[in-house]
């Protein structure tokens, strides 16, 4: 319900398609990157309506979980960040346990040449989600890709911190 009411709320039509992981989602709309900016917004004015979903991560491409492979897209789409920008690798997976997370990072990054990453502050994110033998890639501007988990601590002690302020409590 969560899912349906944010694309609601935005404006978007999707579709959804099967889903071959239990929690998570797999939908089709016609601007993926587009949509989740807008929900990321609409979670930044209203973080109370999203209680379910943790990360919003458009896909730009599927293609089969084969690293070598999948560093070469990388190693494209890293094409399109410029020389002055900050990006990372946001890297996620599920039932596919062939590379631990450090050595994966560094196979999937040997084709980058970009000296300028920043994990906390990014301009670009190269996404990876693994699910299996299925991956999905994609390059992202740092409105493009919304971590719920990653703020609801924070949205909770600015709530409490608003509500002691409006009360005069401690």
């Amino acid at each position: 319900v969560e899912i349906i009411q944010a694309f609601k709320a935005v404006g978007e039509v999707v579709e959804y398609l099967p889903d071959h992981f239990e929690g998570s989602f797999n939908l089709r709309t016609t601007n993926p990157k587009e949509a989740v900016a807008k929900i990321k917004k609409l979670y930044s004015d209203k973080p109370e309506e999203f209680d379910v979903t943790g990360s919003w991560v458009p896909i730009e491409e599927w293609q089969k979980t084969d690293v070598s492979e999948i560093a070469e897209k990388i190693g494209k789409l890293s094409e399109k960040i410029g020389d002055d920008e900050k990006w990372m690798l946001r890297l996620k997976k599920r039932k596919w346990d062939e590379l631990d997370g450090p050595k994966l990072i560094l196979a999937l990054t040997e084709k980058v040449d970009k000296r300028q990453v920043d994990l906390k502050n990014p301009q670009k994110i190269l996404a990876v989600e693994i699910f299996g033998d299925e991956t999905g890639i994609s390059l992202l501007e740092s409105d493009q890709l919304l971590e719920i988990k990653m703020f609801r601590g924070q949205d909770f002690r600015h709530c409490m911190d608003s509500r002691r302020h409006r009360t005069g409590g401690t």
